[in-house]
């Protein structure tokens, strides 16, 4: 274990040896070299163990730390937080990269003028795919000071002061349960009650699509819809302060509702989501939910239908049976 140096570097991983290699090069090769990386490996059922111990392996600014139970990307950052000693931390995702200069240029905003008051720096970030070609765009999240709960979701693009960090209870409290889809909303709705936040403004992280296992994968089967849900309730008083942000959760909630094919679920959420966020924002989230509403429904009712179809066209025999 290192002790004195200036950032801790937190990557949560489970089952991708071939990205998180990719992942602990962007870390090593930062231009600010004051760093101790902790790899926290969540349970991985592949076989993979021995290949993060040969990565971690004649570094000594590198940790391996192995759970014995699965909790997810939260409870693996939250055991590497318990091994971390620096006064920054910063979490990776491990299938991201960093730029080489990420952590050099977010240090850089605790020294300005605002430093007292900045308890997180964030940067932005775009997506691609693993031969790096950009899939979408960079986003751009702004803010400076005290922000709203949402201004990012993305864990990789964060650095922090450990008080700030602690004083929202770490990544996993005790009063939250473990979340595998949503946990960044949760765990930024929980940061920005805590401290001020600074962005710079320059693309420095890149986040990659790949086919492995991605929250996204949960999007369809309402994993997602209940853990976003869940959230909704743990900080509702804290999110009613923002009717906006509340009213695009539950919008969210309701998008993943429908994506499952739990249609009367979802089409509550979205009417509540409108009611919530007011007329403009309402407008807003119809424009970007509402034709993916109507879609869904179309396809769910066409579904049914075939299947009726199908039932109705069985000999009487087989439908007694």
């Amino acid at each position: 274990m290192m002790s004195e140096v200036l950032v801790d570097v937190i990557i949560p991983t489970r089952n991708r040896t071939q990205l998180l290699s990719e992942a602990i090069r962007s870390v090593r090769g930062q231009t600010l070299t004051d760093w101790h990386l902790i790899i926290v490996d969540d349970c991985s059922d592949d076989g993979s163990v021995e290949e993060l111990l040969r990565l971690a392996r004649n570094d000594a600014r590198v940790e391996l730390v192995i759970r014995s139970e699965q909790g997810g990307p939260q409870a693996a950052r939250h055991t590497g937080l318990q091994r971390s000693t620096a006064p920054y931390i910063a979490t990776l995702d491990s299938d991201d990269l960093w730029l080489p200069t990420k952590l050099e240029r977010q240090m850089d905003h605790f020294d300005g003028e605002h430093s007292p008051f900045i308890g997180a720096v964030l940067c932005w970030h775009d997506w691609i795919d693993l031969e790096g070609r950009l899939h979408g765009k960079v986003r751009k999240p702004h803010g400076h000071g005290l922000v709203d709960p949402l201004i990012s979701t993305n864990m990789s693009t964060i650095l922090m002061r450990r008080e700030a960090l602690e004083a929202a209870g770490g990544f996993l409290p005790p009063t939250v349960r473990p979340l595998f889809t949503c946990e960044g909303i949760e765990f930024y709705v929980r940061l920005t009650q805590h401290c001020g936040f600074s962005v710079v403004q320059e693309k420095l992280v890149s986040c990659r699509h790949h086919p492995g296992e991605r929250a996204n994968h949960h999007f369809s089967d309402g994993r997602d819809a209940e853990e976003i849900r869940y959230l909704l309730e743990l900080h509702r008083t804290r999110l009613a302060q923002y009717p906006e942000e509340l009213g695009r959760l539950q919008a969210k909630a309701a998008a993943r509702f429908l994506a499952a094919g739990m249609i009367n679920e979802g089409w509550r959420e979205l009417a509540s989501a409108l009611r919530i966020a007011g007329p403009r924002p309402a407008l807003r989230l119809i424009r970007r939910y509402g034709l993916f509403a109507v879609k869904s429904w179309t396809l769910l009712a066409l579904a049914r239908l075939r299947e009726r179809l199908a039932f109705s066209a069985l000999p009487d025999q087989k439908k007694d049976a």
